[in-house]
């Protein structure tokens, strides 16, 4: 019979064996010991920061920094648990603005490898030096050095074998610690960054004045030249994001290449990256993500930074506040793109989290083959003031505000055509399918149907309550597969876009009404199509996108001059016209830049 002897105890750990394995939370690969050295220089005011990094960091770590240094005092203690000069009470914690100190992460990081600690403050003639093993200082001497601090890290994981064997290859432990002086360099960009590995210089940033100065230098210089400067400010909030994103024609297979700053510090939050996402909903191909650096600034206290114990996360008070900033900063700059690229001046766009617009033209369709000035809405210019659409429950408090952003909008729109008109020209079409446009910054090629397909989805969108009808002489009857019927639920939805139509014998329905930009022969493919799909939340969608298409002008349709310009014209009126409602792109842009270079008169 066992007795209570034998039975194991509850233990009181040995202080160096209990550190070893609270490093295991802090130090878990080598870019996690970069980021804590990287950010001590950066709280000690350093403007110059070299790491020298052998075989992934798994042989050598060495950062030398030119910040303040410290004291001999603070020198001794910094390796020490829970030794810091940031706070004093846990209740000072939300209102940190620094990284930390040279003491939380360092005795971790001492308790599992060697550590040598060269240290000069800048008001002392010498330098304190110090080596520590598995967390204990084993030598202390003075030392000639340059004010700032050289720390070298050895034998990393040493006495812990057990972590030490999960490390991943030499490779992929640099590209992690690469990904991770990236995003340092773009927090910072008025830091100088050197990087060596393996002894090649392989990272290098001299000292800029912003992100787009620091994207030149970390980027490819083809996606450099497809940048764009983002810039929003909701002063309601307290919130700003800054920073440069790639348009629609720039993208990657992976998220690498996205980083996320919130408040000078580099996280990973999934939510945000969904934000970035949704602002570029429609514009890029499916499983393409883009090139984007973000500089979130939010209130301190409404943002935690100490939800993880490495800090590469974070929460928000209110995150989705803040998603809702990047997704319509995103959105309202890719869509005002293509106005900048044709007038070479910037487009405002609405506040898209609280009002959307849509031109007030009338819309009839162009004919199939001809893209007749007759069958074409009166142009902008001309348009009455455009519908601003709100959810009901706050339509009534906010109609001073409505009418005031419409009378806005509408000088906006007007001022967007009559400069356009001035900074571009039609070249003509190629291949009876492209519209060629000279512009003030290169040659802009727009995809006629697609382009016509984004104007008429969002005119027919702005329709939808009030749908234009034509009473049929002879009603159509359009027969639909067999397998499907024809409900009260479609009747309904048909009637919002100005089709009544009803069951009539078997599979077949009765049309007796049609939109003014619907034809007779577009019905059968319409109703075939809405019997059939089965995901009804998509199926205004769906159907809006087929009559816009249907209704468009198509591939190898010949149009002139003045159709040309009046399809540009209409398409700058739309709120999103970088992609046509099946998310193909309306047009692309060749700059000056790319012609340039195509010709060789720059390297």
């Amino acid at each position: 019979m066992q007795t209570i002897n034998n039975l194991s105890r509850i233990k009181i750990l040995p202080l160096q064996e209990a550190q070893k394995i609270a490093a295991g939370e802090v130090v878990e690969r080598p870019a996690n010991i970069i980021k804590e050295l990287i950010e001590n220089a950066l709280d000690a005011g350093a403007t110059a920061i070299t790491l020298y990094i052998e075989e992934g960091g798994k042989q050598l770590i060495r950062i030398v920094d030119n910040g303040t240094g410290m004291s001999v005092e603070d020198a001794r203690l910094c390796c020490a648990p829970h030794a810091t000069s940031k706070i004093t009470h846990v209740e000072e914690l939300p209102t940190i603005t620094t990284f930390g100190f040279r003491g939380e992460a360092l005795a971790s990081i001492a308790s599992v490898s060697t550590l040598h600690l060269i240290t000069k403050h800048q008001a002392l003639d010498q330098a304190t030096k110090l080596t520590l093993q598995g967390g204990i200082i084993t030598d202390e001497s003075t030392a000639a050095a340059n004010t700032g601090t050289d720390i070298t890290i050895r034998d990393l994981f040493y006495n812990v074998p057990a972590r030490k064997k999960f490390l991943k290859t030499a490779a992929t432990e640099w590209h992690a610690i690469a990904q991770l002086v990236t995003a340092c360099a773009f927090d910072y960009p008025h830091v100088q960054f050197n990087v060596y590995h393996n002894q090649h210089l392989t990272i290098t940033c001299a000292p800029v004045t912003d992100i787009l100065g620091r994207a030149e230098q970390l980027f490819d210089s083809v996606v450099v030249q497809r940048l764009l400067k983002l810039e929003h400010h909701d002063a309601a909030q307290k919130i700003t994001v800054t920073g440069v994103i790639s348009d629609q024609h720039t993208h990657r297979y992976d998220r690498s290449q996205i980083y996320l700053l919130v408040n000078r510090r580099w996280v990973k939050n999934h939510k945000l990256l969904s934000a970035i996402m949704r602002g570029y909903q429609g514009v890029l191909p499916a499983a393409r993500y883009p090139y984007a650096v973000l500089s979130i600034t939010v209130p301190s206290e409404t943002v935690d930074i100490n939800i993880h114990p490495k800090k590469e996360e974070v929460a928000f008070l209110h995150p989705r506040l803040v998603e809702l900033a990047i997704e319509k900063a995103i959105a309202a700059l890719l869509q005002g793109m293509v106005v900048t690229q044709l007038t070479g001046q910037s487009s405002t766009i609405l506040d898209a989290a609280t009002t959307s617009y849509v031109p007030a033209h009338s819309w009839q369709p162009l004919e199939q083959k001809s893209f007749s000035p007759s069958y074409a809405p009166t142009t902008l210019t001309k348009a009455t003031a455009p519908t601003i659409q709100m959810p009901l429950d706050r339509q009534a408090d906010a109609l001073p505000l409505v009418q005031e952003k419409q009378a806005t909008l509408l000088a906006e729109q007007q001022q967007t055509v009559a400069t356009a008109q001035e900074n571009f020209q039609v070249i003509g079409q190629l291949k009876q399918t492209y519209i060629l446009i000279e512009t003030q910054t290169g040659l802009m090629i727009i995809d006629q149907h697609a382009a016509h397909e984004r104007i008429l989805y969002e005119e027919i969108g702005a329709k939808l309550s009030n749908p234009e009808s034509i009473q049929l002489l002879f009603p159509t009857i359009i027969t639909v597969p067999r397998d499907c019927s024809f409900t009260t639920e479609h009747q309904t939805l048909l009637q919002t876009f100005g089709i009544e139509a009803e069951a009539w014998d078997g599979n077949q329905v009765r049309v007796s009404a049609t939109p003014v930009y619907i034809k007779p022969h577009m019905l059968e493919d319409i109703l075939g199509e809405l019997v059939q799909t089965q995901e009804p939340k998509k199926v205004t969608h769906k159907l809006q996108a087929m009559i816009a298409c249907k209704a468009a002008v198509k591939a190898h349709d010949v149009l002139n001059i003045a159709e040309m310009e009046m399809l540009v014209e209409r398409l700058l009126a739309c709120p999103q016209r970088l992609s046509c409602p099946h998310g193909r792109p309306t047009s692309w842009l060749i700059n000056e830049y790319e012609l340039e270079r195509t010709f060789k008169r720059i390297v």
